[in-house]
């Protein structure tokens, strides 16, 4: 009777506590430039891994659950408290997916009923002294080497003409022509499942990139939920994928049809590929193509 009140401790933690404007992709995009909030993305998705396999098959489900919710606006709640304590923006994410690390630690020694040397569950904040010195170690790093290389231009990982700062469009807006995509063809689109996509990603996004960015997508996979982003407005479906790092996430182009989708579904989508953000692979200006009940 002891874990299922373990689990529930532990995650009321994970859950954000407020509703705050969440990050769009271009801001992520600029956040991914500053070497301190990079380094805390790669330990987050390498700590990911590691607790989503050492947690029991049937916990995993409730996990993937409130880890995407903390990606929706989880983080950015708490990042927005830091800043509000006079932390600048980009230490401020950096310290909360820092503080998020130590969670999933968390998450996963208690999931697994692990004891520490008083017999006890691990309290939320366990490592959050161990993951703040880290997030400070990754910033100090960062100034000395800006002091040793300055003027060094910052990374553009920006550089394509490509506009990222929405996606999609609006609900009700006029759907996309055969004049506006004229090899739209579901018969010239690349097909692909969502899971394959997001694996290829998730193991190397440059080569993701090289493969299938820019190119128009047949794609298969089964909907997690149709939704709208909370700063644009913008009418996605999220079709689950290689893990939590890895959904894809399709803007879409009208709403024909989406009012018949449920969570579970398996759909066919077309859309262009535009490469990975925010833990997702972005598809834009998609059209539903089919519904499997």
């Amino acid at each position: 009777m002891l874990k299922p009140l373990v689990l529930g401790l532990t995650l009321l933690a994970l859950l954000p506590a407020s509703t705050s404007r969440a990050l769009s992709d271009s801001e992520y995009q600029t956040l991914m430039t500053a070497p301190q909030f990079r380094k805390a993305e790669q330990e987050l998705a390498r700590q990911w891994k590691q607790t989503y396999s050492a947690t029991p098959e049937q916990d995993r489900k409730y996990l993937l659950e409130v880890q995407r919710e903390w990606i929706k606006l989880g983080r950015d709640n708490l990042a927005q408290k830091f800043q509000a304590a006079g932390i600048d923006k980009v230490d401020a994410y950096t310290l909360a997916t820092f503080r998020r690390v130590g969670a999933l630690k968390v998450f996963e020694y208690n999931s697994n009923l692990a004891k520490n040397d008083q017999g006890m569950a691990r309290p939320d904040d366990f490592y959050d002294d161990e993951m703040d010195r880290e997030a400070v170690e990754a910033i100090k790093e960062t100034r000395q080497t800006a002091q040793g290389n300055a003027p060094a231009a910052p990374e553009n990982i920006n550089a394509a003409p490509e506009k990222r700062e929405t996606g999609g469009v609006t609900q009700g807006a006029p759907a996309e022509t055969a004049s506006a995509a004229p090899s739209a063809s579901p018969r010239k689109d690349l097909p692909i499942t969502a899971k394959k996509l997001s694996q290829e990603y998730s193991e190397n996004e440059f080569s993701g990139d090289n493969k299938y960015k820019g190119k128009r997508l047949l794609l298969k996979g089964t909907v997690v939920e149709v939704s709208k982003d909370f700063n644009t407005e913008n009418v996605y479906v999220l079709l689950d994928g290689y893990d939590v790092f890895g959904s894809v996430k399709c803007y879409m182009a009208n709403t024909t049809g989406l009012d018949m989708l449920s969570r579970g579904d398996a759909v066919e989508l077309t859309g262009v590929c535009v490469g990975y953000m925010l833990y997702s692979v972005i598809i834009k200006n998609c059209q539903l193509v089919s519904i499997y009940k």
